[in-house]
């Protein structure tokens, strides 16, 4: 897990969930309040960011479940 957060921006994002599986899938929130895109997945080194929750759900239900 410490190896995880390591490459992580936790001044600006909050871990909200952590998927563990063959690579995990980090679910993010932005901490600042003049950010419009407030949620991010992380999976490989890759962010994706999304203005809703349901949005990053929405992701991964389609893109990323299956892949992991």
């Amino acid at each position: 897990m410490k190896q995880i957060k390591s490459g992580l921006d936790l001044n600006n994002f909050e871990v909200i969930d952590l998927i563990l599986k063959k690579y995990p899938v980090i679910f993010m929130k932005d901490k600042r309040p003049e950010s419009k895109l407030k949620w991010c997945i992380q999976y490989k080194g890759s962010g994706h960011y999304f203005e809703t929750y349901n949005e990053l759900l929405d992701y991964y239900n389609q893109n990323l479940r299956r892949k992991h």
